[in-house]
Parts: C-alpha cells; structure tokens; sequence
C-alpha cells in the first residue's frame, strides 16, 4: 500500500515537509494532529503519535490497516498473502459471520458492530480479490 493510500484513512492530515505529513491520531481521539508519518526513500513508512506515545502497531491497528502495509512489497517473497493477512481474512470472516447471525436472529446491532462489520467486509473482499488476481 502506497503513503497516498494510507493517508486517505486518516484524518485531519497535513503535509509537514517533503514526504513527512501530520494527521489526526485514531488512537486517542486527537483534536490537534500529533501523530506523525514519514516515507523513507525505501519505500517504508514510519508513523507514530507524539501526544500519546502510540506506536505504529496501535495506530494502524485502530486506523484498520494491516502493518505489513508500512513497508513496500518484497519481491522475493512468494505472491499471495502473507500470514498476517490471512490471519485478518479469518478474523474478518468471524467477525462478518457472528454480526450476520446476530442479525438474523433479530438481535439489536450497534453503530460500533455495524462499523466492524462494514470494515471487515471491505478488507475481506479486498484481500480476497487481490489473492486471486495473484495466484
């Protein structure tokens, strides 16, 4: 995943320099940005907040990104997903299954189950489409 496409699931980003940027920290709520990220020259991006101290891990993690995605592909790895991903594509399926049958079963579903699900979808479908067109 390209910094452009990371910085689409942020908010409030701002540039800060030549490939730095500042952006709004989903860990914490920020109202003024402080977390920072940087694309090194490799390809790698850094990020973390300076107000909370929250960690790439934590960052992407509540912003629904996958860590793997900070760094450029490797093409000497085989194609296809890598284990991290395919542990998130059978959380993600879980996680679709139990909101559906919750649902069926007529059970109240909140804005933060539905937001879960919807984002679950998405990542599910996206993972799945880009294995096939690589395998």
């Amino acid at each position: 995943m390209s910094v452009e496409a990371i910085l689409t699931m942020l908010e409030g980003v701002k540039s800060n320099g030549a490939n730095k940027w500042i952006a709004l920290c989903p860990v914490h709520g920020d109202k003024t940005a402080s977390m920072g990220i940087k694309e090194l020259s490799d390809g790698k991006v850094l990020i973390n907040c300076f107000a909370c101290g929250a960690n790439a891990m934590e960052i992407v993690e509540a912003a629904g990104v996958s860590v793997s995605e900070l760094f450029p592909p490797d093409s000497s790895r085989p194609a296809g997903p890598s284990r991290e991903q395919r542990a998130t594509i059978e959380t993600d399926k879980v996680c679709m299954m139990i909101y559906e049958a919750d649902k069926r079963g007529g059970r109240q579903q909140s804005l933060a189950d539905y937001k879960r699900y919807k984002l679950a979808r998405e990542r599910h479908a996206a993972m799945t489409s880009s294995e096939r067109s690589s395998g």
